[in-house]
C-alpha cells in the first residue's frame, strides 16, 4: 500500500504469487491474475453526497409542486444566511 500525503492518494497493487491461483479452504479456487491490479481509494465523502443530491433532485420531481415551492424558498433563504454569517 501506498499512502501519497502530498496528493491525497492511496493505491495498492497486486500481483500473482505463483501460477496456480488461490484455493479457498479447498472449496473455491481463484485463478490468477491476468495482470497486475492497481486499487485506489477515492474519498467516500464527495462521492456520497454527489449521489445524495442527484437522488434528492430525482425524488423532489414527484413531490407536490406547492410543497417544492416551499422548500426552494427554505433553501434560498438559508443560503441567505449562511452568506450573511460569513
Amino acid at each position: 500500500m501506498t499512502i501519497d500525503y502530498s496528493n491525497n492518494e492511496v493505491f495498492t497493487i497486486t500481483r500473482n504469487k505463483g501460477t496456480k491461483g488461490c484455493d479457498i479452504l479447498g472449496m473455491v479456487n481463484i485463478r490468477p491474475l491476468n495482470k497486475p491490479r492497481i486499487s485506489r481509494l477515492y474519498s467516500g465523502y464527495n462521492k456520497s453526497v454527489e449521489f445524495w443530491k442527484k437522488r434528492e433532485k430525482e425524488t423532489a420531481k414527484f413531490m407536490n409542486p406547492e410543497y417544492q415551492k416551499r422548500l426552494k424558498m427554505l433553501e434560498k433563504s438559508f443560503l441567505k444566511m449562511e452568506q450573511e454569517s460569513k
